[in-house]
Order: structure tokens, then sequence, then C-alpha cells
């Protein structure tokens, strides 16, 4: 019941925006060259910072500065545990940044239009001949000073059992910089989980983002991408269990039961 008069808030505070946004966004998806980069984004931007503020997330973010020093075309590579954080890396990247992301993301209101607009590639699992135009455009696309940057997720699907590390790491995603020749840098993100899900209901939702320093590809290129892989998982792993009883003791200082606590912080268990 809770998380009915939740969403109930959201849709009276971000309703009329999210509702009106393919009006508000449709001059941009239809005159894509009329349009700056910037200001497509801001645009988008500042409508994610509206939905953002009604579900209450608190976006807790380390080491932002070592993208925001970095002066060169970058790939970012993300964990995957919720939708939610495509609009969390927009809401707290100054730069442009763009996603490649499941083909399904183009038919999801609201993301979808905001994908297409961002210049967002679509990525096709069933059929290898796509996939390989894909990858060329998705190459294209990290070296082109004149696009957003590139955020992947190597899982290549959402994890659903927060509890457990991360799924595998495709050698395909990291093949991705070999071929760009550009820096890798790795985000761990957790809490993301619980802000859709219907089950979870805090009164702020914590959301923590991790950025590692970049890995050069002077650093990686004698590395084959199996092995490149498996080191950027475990990277990631071991910052989101560093994480996790941060994310504990912030939701234990809510005025919450502490039955709901308990309920909520039940995945902050490193199962391996």
């Amino acid at each position: 019941m809770r998380k009915i008069f939740q969403y109930l808030r959201i849709i009276l505070t971000v309703g009329f925006p999210i509702i009106f946004s393919p009006l508000y966004l449709r001059k941009y998806e239809k005159h894509p060259d009329k349009y700056s980069l910037d200001e497509k984004y801001q645009k988008v931007r500042k409508l994610i910072n509206k939905v953002i503020r009604a579900f209450r997330v608190d976006i807790h973010v380390y080491n932002k500065e070592v993208v925001d020093n970095l002066n060169v075309r970058y790939l970012t590579l993300s964990n995957h545990l919720s939708m939610f954080e495509i609009l969390a890396y927009f809401s707290i990247s100054d730069k442009p940044i763009t996603f490649a992301a499941k083909e399904e993301t183009l038919k999801m209101p609201f993301v979808g239009r905001i994908f297409r607009i961002l210049h967002g590639v679509p990525l096709d699992r069933k059929n290898v001949m796509n996939q390989l135009a894909e990858i060329k455009m998705i190459v294209n696309q990290i070296k082109d000073e004149n696009m957003p940057l590139m955020y992947v997720f190597p899982e290549g699907t959402r994890n659903r059992e927060p509890q457990n590390h991360c799924l595998e790491f495709k050698g395909g995603t990291i093949k991705l910089a070999y071929m760009a020749k550009v820096p890798i840098v790795t985000i761990s993100t957790y809490g993301s989980f619980r802000v859709l899900d219907k089950h979870s209901y805090l009164k702020r939702y914590p959301l923590f983002i991790k950025f590692d320093a970049p890995i050069y590809p002077e650093e990686y290129k004698e590395i084959n991408s199996i092995d490149l892989a498996d080191t950027l998982k475990k990277r990631i792993d071991a910052n989101i269990d560093a994480i996790r009883p941060i994310d504990k003791e912030e939701i234990y200082k809510q005025k919450l039961s502490k039955k709901r606590k308990e309920k909520e912080t039940r995945v902050d268990i490193i199962n391996v």
C-alpha cells in the first residue's frame, strides 16, 4: 500500500512533464541536426532530474573527478542492477553521455525516447549480422568527438539478484575498447534495484556510484579481453562489497520500523 501512495505522489509531482515529454522532446527527435548535442542533453537532463527528485533518490558519488579531468574519449563499463541507473548516470554527468543497450530499450516509454534523442545504440542479441554493424557503430561513436560518451553494461543484461556479485562480463564488450583504443573507466553502482521494486519502500533511496581510475590502452593492450573482463568484474565486485555496509548504514538512519530496515537490507549479504 505504501508503494502505491509513493507512486501516486510521483505521478502528481512529475506526471505532467513525463506524460507530455513526447511533445516536449519531439522536436529534438524529429530534427536532430537542428539542435546542438549539448542543448538536447541539458533539456533531457533537466527532465530526468525532476524524476530523480520525485522518487526521492539520494545519489552518493565517489571519485567523479577521474572522468571530469579526462580530456580524451573513453569507454565506461558499469554493472547493471536496474534501469534506474541510466537515469542516475544522466543526472550526475555534466558531459553528454549515451548507452549501448538491448533493443527493447527503444520500446520503453520516456527512456526509449531519450535513448533515441541522445544517439543510443540498440543491440540486437538475436541477429549476428546486425551485431557486427552495431559493434562498428559503437566503436565509431566512442571515438567521435561530436557524439556523447558511451556507457556499456558488460554483463549483457540486468542482474536480478543484487545479493550476488556481478554476472559474467562479456568479452565482446571489452573488445570495444581495444578496437577504439581508448581508456576504460569502470563504474560500480549499488542501491538502484530498490527504487522501482514494488516490494521496497523507503522514505529516501540511497544510490551509490563509484568511478575507478581509467585503464589506458598501453596498460591493457597486452592482456587478452577475457582476462581483462575478469579483472574489471572483480574490481566492481570489490567496490560493491565495500559499499554494502555504507548502504545499510544509510537505510538504518531512516525512521523506519526495525522489520522494514531488515527487509530492505536483506540483500546486503554476499553470496559467492
